[in-house]
């Protein structure tokens, strides 16, 4: 099954880490991510989203939204692409979720761990953090 995987995440430097490949995950898939962040959003300070083109489809930025409403709050996140029109659209998101989510060029972890209020210390964690995630996928 880790061979099909889409995309994997973790937790490090105070962050819930995703890093995706190219490809959409499965709603399966999705979802165990969506329990996995809520499980463990104690556990850190908000998500960072790492992605070569990866990510959500339309019905499972759905279920995230719904996931988001039942829970009571949405986590503040950090969008790292690859896509300048992937930025964009995050940006135009962000003027209707607030300012809990925004987007930086792929290798933009000291801007986006600022976002998240991380410590230099938690950068490099999930810089590492990332690096290890990636070479897996």
């Amino acid at each position: 099954m880790a061979d099909n995987r889409t995309f994997l995440y973790d937790i490090a430097g105070n962050a819930h880490i995703a890093v995706h490949g190219t490809a959409p995950p499965d709603d399966q898939e999705w979802q165990a991510y969506l329990d996995d962040i809520l499980d463990r959003v104690h556990e850190c300070r908000g998500v960072i989203v790492n992605t070569m083109g990866g990510g959500p489809t339309a019905a499972q930025r759905r279920a995230s939204t719904e996931h988001w409403n039942r829970y009571g709050s949405t986590p503040r996140m950090a969008i790292m692409t690859v896509s300048p029109v992937v930025r964009g659209m995050v940006t135009a998101l962000s003027w209707f979720l607030g300012t809990n989510i925004r987007a930086f060029p792929i290798d933009g972890f000291s801007a986006a761990g600022k976002h998240l209020a991380l410590s230099d210390a938690d950068i490099e964690a999930v810089r590492a953090m990332v690096d290890k995630l990636r070479a897996q996928l």
